[in-house]
């Protein structure tokens, strides 16, 4: 319709009524002016509800970024977080809602902290520093949390081993990891039978 119209004395309007629509989701406009268009929101920015807005201000960061309201709105990252001692890193991401994963390395076992931590909102890493630790000595990694003893009558020669490393004691025989069997010293002619 045309912008602007009169009531004219025959009780008539001047011209064609106009016909106003609302600006579109995440898109404003400041004026009345008919030759203006909505405007888009600022990259990564929204309105909220199912129209446009009438201000710049209006329009919000969307989820992962933040700044004042009508932007500019920039990305959330967390800082680069360290791969802790023992540990392997498998994958990380340092932007918003990314996750850092983390698996401890043989014969190391989970004794505190988190295995996957996530960048939050705020920019901080959620939950607490992986702390890995070695097996005791005669003992191997059974899983991510836990050490068992080694099979009977095997040991290892030092700390944070995986299965393969107990080893048959003196005067017993089999495969790394066990079984172990008692050596026959007689079959062999060595125990003076």
């Amino acid at each position: 319709g045309d912008t602007s119209i009169t009531c004219e004395n025959t009780g008539r309007w001047s011209g064609t009524k106009p016909n106003c629509l609302k600006c579109g989701v995440n898109t404003y406009k400041t004026s009345i002016d008919a030759a203006k268009s909505c405007i888009s929101c600022p990259a990564h920015s929204t309105t909220s509800g199912a129209t446009g807005a009438t201000s710049k201000n209006s329009c919000l960061c969307s989820a992962g970024y933040k700044g004042a309201p009508g932007g500019p709105c920039t990305q959330i990252t967390c800082p680069a977080i360290s791969t802790p001692p023992h540990a392997t890193r498998k994958s990380c991401s340092t932007v918003f809602g990314g996750r850092c994963q983390f698996d401890c390395n043989a014969g190391h076992v989970n004794s505190q902290g988190d295995l996957v931590r996530t960048c939050g909102g705020n920019g901080v890493w959620s939950g607490n520093d992986l702390i890995c630790s070695a097996c005791p000595k005669n003992t191997f990694k059974a899983s991510i949390t836990q050490c068992s003893p080694c099979p009977a009558n095997s040991g290892t020669s030092g700390v944070g081993n995986e299965k393969s490393g107990c080893r048959c004691n003196a005067g017993w025989t089999g495969p790394n990891g066990g079984p172990c069997q008692d050596v026959n010293e007689c079959l062999s002619q060595n125990g003076g039978c």
